[in-house]
């Protein structure tokens, strides 16, 4: 569904793959990464970011497994072959940091809040999060994503 609105479709409704035999989701920082592949990421900060869901994206089964736990030098050029262009788009970043991570989070809302308008905004302001300048009635998303410093 994200997808369909990232592309700017009117009225998203189609699932790219259903079928989880050939679509995973792909954590891009892994579930078990090793230190010397991820050293920007603390056990702590392993714990905190791996499931959110600006390090998640949908994948090929099969390039999905061949990635596995990976350095983002080796999970980049996959990502940036999909033919998802959320999946592509976060290809585009030169590291994989808390950082971006944050920031991908930060469009994903905004593209929830276009593909499911009814109920998300007062569940983000309930979460403390502002989305007002993600909605835009009548027009195409255009995502802005903004880095930010998550404050401890």
């Amino acid at each position: 569904m994200l997808e369909r609105v990232a592309i700017g479709e009117d009225e998203p409704e189609l699932v790219p793959n259903r079928d989880e035999d050939q679509v995973n989701l792909e954590h891009i920082l892994p579930k078990n990464p090793s230190d010397s592949d991820w050293p920007q990421f603390t056990p702590e900060d392993q714990r905190l970011f791996v499931h959110r869901i600006g390090n998640l994206t949908l994948l090929k089964k099969g390039a999905n497994g061949r990635i596995g736990n990976k350095p983002w030098s080796v999970k980049q050029p996959i990502l940036a072959s999909s033919e998802l262009v959320l999946t592509k788009k976060a290809a585009d970043e030169t590291d994989w940091t808390k950082e971006v991570i944050d920031a991908r989070q930060l469009e994903m809302a905004g593209l929830a809040v276009q593909a499911w308008p009814h109920g998300f905004y007062k569940g983000a302001r309930h979460l403390g999060i502002d989305v007002s300048a993600h909605i835009q009635k009548g027009a195409r998303y255009r995502c802005r994503v903004r880095r930010f410093r998550r404050s401890l």
